[in-house]
């Protein structure tokens, strides 16, 4: 899903700062993350990186960034 947003216009918001920021792509795909997660494993938390913290006191916790590097990819840098 990620690979086929590469390249392509993208909303992008920052969180706090100008090279810190959130595409709608981030949020999609952490979203497809969760949901696999949560259906496998109700019981445990999620800290998003993108969406933040749906931990709730969980006993265990589940820690997702799904695109690291999301500044180059706003930008359509490639990273070899």
């Amino acid at each position: 899903m990620l690979a086929q947003s590469f390249g392509k216009a993208h909303t992008v918001r920052t969180k706090l700062n100008p090279t810190d920021v959130v595409t709608e792509a981030d949020l999609a795909a952490e979203k497809l993350i969760m949901c696999a997660i949560r259906r496998r494993f109700p019981a445990h938390g999620i800290v998003a990186e993108a969406s933040g913290n749906h931990n709730d006191g969980r006993d265990y916790v589940w820690y997702v960034d799904p695109l690291d590097g999301t500044y180059n990819f706003s930008r359509t840098f490639e990273i070899s």
